[in-house]
């Protein structure tokens, strides 16, 4: 087992390597099944790491919409979020997310949920030719996808392309997750990396066995960040400018 300080790690540099946000601050969201990690830094730095009890699996055990989910399922759904955001998640992100006040601070989703907006939207089955995060996702568009999948029975939902059957369920509170959060922190647009944990963890063992360079996300050879970068450091980050 891997300490949730490492997973995080391993999240937000394998997203760093993301050719479209990398360089950028990044708030990243990993949205699991029984918890989602949210993650803030920059330039390999984390300054803010936290894992709440927000899961694909757990939000619906506690909701179970019915099959088609009703009207009032989808708004139920809507305002547990809205109370959960309010109550759990904003007292702790909001200061930190406070230091980057006037700066360009990028939305990252990763892992299955994400994944699967992403393909959605974009009508893919699989891989892409492209990465993920060429095809971010506005504030609209995914709550039009919310408002889709939480339309449609799962029988209808396991024929969308790129949806897997194994994601038909837990789909419904995944993408209403990231619709509450974009919501909650007024965040216009979503980015969605498929560079996550496994990516991060081989370039942490490549740089542990002294490996130059790892292949990037297109495909090409890159030099590897170096030992000063990696692990992505807690306790000497660069302080962001204060806000004017």
């Amino acid at each position: 087992m891997i300490s949730g300080e490492q997973e995080a790690e391993w999240v937000f540099w394998g997203v760093t390597t993301d050719s479209p946000v990398a360089g950028h601050p990044l708030l990243v969201l990993k949205v699991g099944g029984g918890s989602t990690e949210f993650i803030l830094g920059e330039r390999g730095f984390i300054h803010f790491r936290r894992s709440f009890p927000l899961g694909t699996v757990r939000l619906l055990e506690i909701l179970r919409p019915s099959d088609p989910p009703s009207a009032d399922d989808l708004v139920r759904c809507r305002r547990w979020l809205k109370e959960f955001f309010c109550r759990a998640v904003r007292p702790k992100l909001q200061p930190p997310l406070g230091s980057f006040c006037g700066r360009t601070l990028k939305l990252v989703g990763t892992g299955g949920a994400a994944a699967t907006l992403a393909r959605l939207h974009v009508g893919m089955i699989g891989q892409a030719a492209e990465p993920l995060s060429a095809h971010p996702l506005t504030a609209q568009q995914v709550s039009a996808q919310v408002e889709r999948l939480w339309a449609l029975p799962l029988a209808q939902r396991v024929k969308l392309v790129g949806l897997s059957a194994q994601k038909a369920d837990v789909i419904l509170p995944g993408a209403a997750i990231f619709e509450a959060l974009m919501e909650d922190f007024a965040f216009d647009e979503l980015a969605v990396s498929a560079n996550g944990m496994r990516y991060g963890a081989l370039i942490a063992s490549a740089e542990a066995l002294g490996h130059g360079a790892s292949l990037g996300c297109d495909g090409s050879q890159r030099p590897l960040f170096g030992a000063s970068l990696w692990p992505p450091q807690h306790d000497k980050a660069p302080k962001p400018p204060p806000h004017t």
